[in-house]
């Protein structure tokens, strides 16, 4: 019953959709980004800003500092920039170039690299030198250094080549360079600090550029051949500064609010302006719909959030006080969805089971019906590859702490090389993919954002089988080597409650009746041999502070260090979100491994246990 209602529901979704409405304000809304600097990212806050006010939804402007210093939830807000110029050009070289200049800012804007600092007006003089030459003993004081061609131009490299004295880089790295020669990569990341995506104060000078791999090629073979020397100008310059997040607010019958988020401030039209649109005329939709009589009345609040990806989310969410587990029930983020001429797949993430959301089946029976609906239409879409349990980007607010569990629509990368390549202008928006992508959205908002004690029950039948074919795959899966009897009475746990989500809509008999009728099979139980695993049973963690500890901010910047999984894009964000006080860190490593799908090593859970007796140590837990 409900997956044939969703879909007569989809049906009216895809043909009612406004997508040229979407489509051309994401084009606007990607030309404003395309520089790079604050200054264009005010104007694409108050585009964003005026928009939501013409849709006469509750409308706020909020002002953060950017001044590298301040921190919320454990994301630093960066330094703010601004440029008008910045240019590389070859002055001296055994080999002759057609066009010495290598990179110019008002020509490409990704070609200075965010956070560059200025040179004299008319430029400086200086000796460029392969990564290889230096790292083989080659001199580069007062040098650029040209990364090799697989060096992402990240905190590593950029600390390494300050460190030995350069003042700069060059990079020619590209994500899709066999394909596409002439890309240039937008550097996101260029940082001098570990665990951070922007420049903090306390980062040091640099100047950095980013040049297609044809021209680094050619670049890279003249320097080998002899000394070259080019003139480096950048009027770039960081400042204390703000940067504004956008908010709206859509008021259901109840005041529990569905978050739901596009981030801004990134110069691609999939990544992410079609986020913020389909967001927006998402509610629309929604609203018309319910005006039609074709859907209930609104019952649950929207909450809009745009703002920079995971350090916006981070600064909304300590605005509104920070823990929002009384305030919120779930979040969708939209990123990178499956929209370019070159997407074939959706990749779908989810919270783990830390953080219990009916949102999460209702996806699950939303793309159902998406791929049931083209399929019997004879009409191509794109599937779901995969599904991942993490907390990454904006869904940080999902940690248990903050309490926004949050999905996420996001394209396969694995079928998408292109990445932050400047071959994805907005020429290659697929305006048939966005209408499909969006149609799945949509449903999935119809019915959350309207779900009631009345039309409850359906969709706790429907999401108590899902559990159940959860847990028979689970069950398939288990080997004898990782203790079958408990990694089941973990799955079992966590899909109880996620049917338990349901009573936050209303706590009828239904939804107690279907999580005590999960079943599992027997299993043996086979304890795991692990010193490691033994240690860690001896300590019960608990979080002392609100959110993923990102930045380490609390931590001497010397005494930093790299956390497994970047902390939220995998087991490190479970274990962390799953802690209560409770269960020992064992049990906490083993259900994050069991989740995330990784096997268990006595050197993989050492790995988690270094890290939790290291934010011990700074005060972002405790430890009994």
């Amino acid at each position: 019953m409900v997956q044939a209602y969703l879909k007569e529901l989809l049906h009216k979704i895809y043909h009612e959709s406004d997508i040229e409405w979407i489509g051309n304000h994401s084009v606007e809304l990607t030309d404003i980004e395309y520089g790079q600097t604050f200054s264009d990212y005010k104007n694409a806050a108050l585009y964003v800003y005026n928009l939501c006010k013409a849709q006469g939804f509750q409308t706020e402007l909020l002002s953060f500092p950017a001044d590298g210093k301040a921190e919320f939830l454990d994301f630093g807000t960066p330094m703010a920039w601004d440029a008008t110029k910045g240019s590389l050009t070859v002055v001296q070289s055994s080999i002759p170039f057609d066009d010495p200049i290598l990179a110019d800012f008002q020509k490409m804007p990704f070609s200075l690299v965010k956070h560059s600092v200025s040179t004299p007006e008319n430029g400086i003089r200086v000796p460029v030198v392969c990564e290889s030459q230096v790292r083989a003993g080659a001199d580069c004081t007062g040098a650029l250094v040209l990364l090799e061609a697989e060096t992402a131009p990240r905190q590593p490299a950029i600390s390494y080549v300050l460190d030995q004295g350069a003042i700069g880089f060059v990079a020619d790295y590209l994500r899709g360079a066999d394909t596409c020669p002439d890309g240039v990569q937008w550097v996101n990341a260029g940082t001098d600090i570990p665990n951070q995506w922007h420049v903090r104060a306390e980062d040091r000078d640099f100047i950095g550029y980013s040049i297609s791999p044809r021209i680094g090629k050619k670049l890279r073979q003249a320097i080998l051949a002899g000394p070259v020397e080019v003139l480096a100008i950048s009027d770039g310059h960081r400042y204390e500064g703000e940067i504004h997040a956008v908010t709206a607010l859509i008021p259901g019958k109840r005041k529990e609010e569905l978050w739901l988020f596009g981030h801004l401030y990134e110069p691609f039209v999939n990544d992410n302006a079609v986020a913020v649109m389909m967001t927006i005329s998402g509610v629309k939709q929604l609203q018309r719909m319910i005006e039609e009589g074709a859907l209930p009345p609104l019952e649950y609040s929207i909450r809009l959030v745009y703002a920079m990806e995971s350090y916006g989310a981070a600064a909304v969410a300590s605005y509104f006080g920070g823990d929002m587990n009384d305030r919120a029930i779930g979040g969708f983020n939209i990123d990178c969805p499956p929209v370019l001429i070159n997407d074939d797949k959706f990749c779908l993430r989810r919270p783990g089971y830390a953080s219990p959301f009916f949102g999460k089946a209702i996806l699950q029976m939303a793309t159902q019906a998406y791929e049931e609906y083209f399929t019997e239409k004879g009409m191509e879409y794109a599937p779901t590859s995969k599904w991942v349990v993490e907390y990454g980007d904006d869904t940080i607010l999902g940690d248990s702490t903050v309490g926004v569990p949050t999905l996420y629509m996001d394209h396969d990368y694995s079928k998408c090389p292109y990445w932050h390549n400047s071959w994805q202008d907005t020429s290659c928006l697929d305006m048939e993919k966005l209408r499909k992508a969006h149609s799945l959205f949509q449903l999935w908002l119809c019915i959350v954002a309207t779900m009631s004690k009345t039309n409850l029950a359906p969709y706790v039948e429907e999401a108590a089988h899902l559990s159940q074919q959860k847990l028979y795959a689970e069950a398939a899966a288990a080997n004898a080597e990782g203790n079958p009897a408990l990694r089941m009475k973990f799955f079992l746990e966590g899909e109880s409650r996620e049917l338990r989500a349901f009573k936050k809509v209303a706590d009828i008999p239904e939804i107690e009746a279907a999580a005590a009728a999960l079943t599992i099979p027997d299993m043996p139980f086979v304890p795991i041999e692990s010193a490691w695993l033994t240690h860690a049973n001896s300590m019960i963690p608990s979080r002392a502070t609100i959110g993923f500890p990102f930045g380490l901010g609390k931590v001497p910047k010397d005494q930093r260090r790299v956390l497994p999984d970047g902390v939220i894009y995998g087991p490190m964000a479970c274990i962390l979100s799953a802690m209560d006080g409770k269960r020992d860190l064992g049990q906490l490593i083993l259900g994050a491994l069991w989740e995330c799908g990784r096997p268990i090593t006595d050197d993989t859970v050492k790995t988690y246990v270094d890290a939790v007796e290291y934010l011990c140590k700074w005060g972002y837990l405790t430890c009994e």
